[in-house]
């Protein structure tokens, strides 16, 4: 894991030759420097603003740096800054609009964005850009449920569903939501009762393989 140290400056209190894995900082300048731990690091710059490199260091013991190798060799009373570089940023995980497959990290305490869609002359639309959790008020029949913004591959999507104080409200399924042995669900009908809906797409929603997660909540 990435550390950092606001303003950490120092110079080198020996000259280091190319491919060197310890630097020595003058006597307290070290403590301007993170103290890495087991799995962290920093970085610093060695040089000027000209002539540069920038160095990974993996601890620090007092005033002496554990690195990986110097490309160059290196002067006594070499600046030593705990800079923002490009390494700094290459190491976080950065995304762009495009789809992108993230590997190997965990989550832990996370809050999920709930969308809530209303309908509108029977028309709902799940739109999967806002979220993937919704809950909908079912003030009407729903004769068009469409599910828009599906990203390409493996997708998916969980739907509430409640009804209002009159309640008998019915949901038409489209054609693409495939339900176990064929058999689809009828939402509860009673007033104020609350079904779960959860769906499923291979294909980038050309199919949605739908189950129902509890019904008749109340």
């Amino acid at each position: 894991m990435l550390v950092y140290s606001n303003n950490a400056i120092g110079h080198l209190n020996a000259s280091v030759s190319i491919g060197a894995t310890t630097l020595v900082l003058e006597t307290g300048d070290g403590a301007n420097f993170p103290s890495p731990t087991a799995n962290q690091f920093f970085y610093v710059r060695l040089g000027n603003d000209t002539t540069n490199e920038v160095v990974k260091v993996t601890g620090r013991a007092g005033d002496t740096f554990t690195c990986e190798a110097t490309s160059s060799g290196w002067d006594a009373e070499t600046l030593v800054i705990c800079s923002v570089a490009a390494e700094v940023f290459d190491e976080f995980l950065q995304l762009d609009a495009a789809d992108q497959t993230v590997k190997g990290f965990k989550v832990q305490s996370y809050a999920e964005v709930l969308g809530t869609p209303s309908s509108s002359s029977g028309v709902l639309t799940i739109n999967l850009d806002d979220a993937n959790l919704f809950s909908t008020i079912l003030t009407e029949d729903i004769t068009t449920l469409t599910i828009s913004n599906v990203p390409s591959g493996v997708a998916n999507f969980v739907l509430i569903f409640t009804q209002d104080g009159t309640g008998s409200w019915g949901v038409t399924w489209p054609a693409s939501f495939k339900w176990p042995s064929g058999n689809s669900h009828s939402v509860t009908a009673a007033a104020g009762s609350i079904d779960v809906i959860v769906g499923f797409s291979m294909d980038g929603g050309s199919t949605w393989l739908m189950s129902l997660a509890g019904a008749d909540y109340s």
